[in-house]
């Protein structure tokens, strides 16, 4: 059974990917390769503490924790265990200020109908906020129907000790096993008309939605 562990050093400190991100990229690559005739049948994170008491770098441990919930949610689906399909569609890249949305599709893979589906946008970081309520649901969704839901974001912090990159995390919940996954955008810094000029010198706007 493949793993990896929680720690920035041991992912070379990387801000491009972020170090999360990597830590999901090397789950995902011993997930599929580590066996020649099929997928790995699980994976551990080593391990949980270090999220909270470890070397995180830049990176919070609700970022390290999304992006690992979320390998197993890729093993979960590529062995058939998942009840449905999820995946994110927004931009790379914004500017500081600028408002943008990001669509979450949601498939119905299970075979069956499925009732009461929540759907919560996390924002482990300070760089993206919600400017609606971050949690949506699903009431129903028929055998092989697929949804888009759509969430309404603003760029809003500039970080340089994170390269500006922000975890922007779907959860699925009402199933037999919630469903993660994750993308990162970066903020670049940009003159926007009308934003005073403290908000332009600190690279600041409010507090994100979180959760997790």
């Amino acid at each position: 059974v493949p793993g990896n562990q929680i720690d920035f050093y041991w992912h070379q400190k990387s801000l491009n990917p972020p170090a999360p991100e990597e830590h999901y990229s090397r789950l995902i690559t011993a997930t599929d390769d580590i066996y020649k005739d099929g997928l790995a049948k699980g994976l551990f994170i080593n391990d949980l503490s270090r999220a909270f008491w470890g070397s995180k770098g830049p990176y919070s441990a609700k970022e390290w924790l999304a992006a690992g919930a979320s390998a197993f949610s890729y093993l979960r689906k590529h062995s058939g265990l998942s009840q449905i399909a999820q995946n994110l569609k927004l931009p790379e890249k914004v500017y500081f200020g600028e408002v943008f949305y990001c669509s979450v599709f949601v498939e119905n893979i299970s075979g069956r109908n499925l009732k009461n589906l929540e759907i919560s946008l996390l924002l482990p970081g300070k760089g993206i906020v919600c400017l609606e309520e971050a949690k949506k649901k699903i009431e129903f969704l028929s055998a092989g129907e697929k949804k888009e839901i759509i969430f309404k974001l603003q760029g809003a912090e500039l970080d340089e000790k994170r390269d500006s990159r922000w975890m922007i995390a779907s959860r699925i919940v009402g199933l037999e096993y919630p469903d993660f996954v994750f993308s990162y955008v970066k903020v670049f810094k940009a003159f926007m008309g009308g934003m005073n000029n403290e908000r332009l010198r600190t690279g600041k706007i409010g507090s994100s939605t979180e959760g997790l």
